[in-house]
């Protein structure tokens, strides 16, 4: 995986797919965000609009608090 590439990932619990973008690919280890729908209390730092990916079909946010480091 490199910086940039998105993949999809279910959630068990929920059943639900999200979409996970790579930020950062150096040393062996990569930093990976979910995508998720942009409510009002949303962090609206990175904002994502419909067709700026496939997957996007509402307005949606990068969610920080659930990126993983791996």
């Amino acid at each position: 995986m490199k910086a940039g590439d998105t993949f999809l990932l279910r959630y068990p619990i929920i059943e639900d797919k999200h979409l996970w973008v790579v930020t950062y690919d150096r040393d062996g280890s990569i930093i990976l965000f979910s995508f998720t729908t942009r409510w009002a209390n949303s962090d609206i730092t990175c904002p994502v609009e419909v067709g700026e990916h496939p997957f996007v079909k509402y307005p949606s946010v990068i969610s920080y608090q659930h990126g993983r480091l791996f």
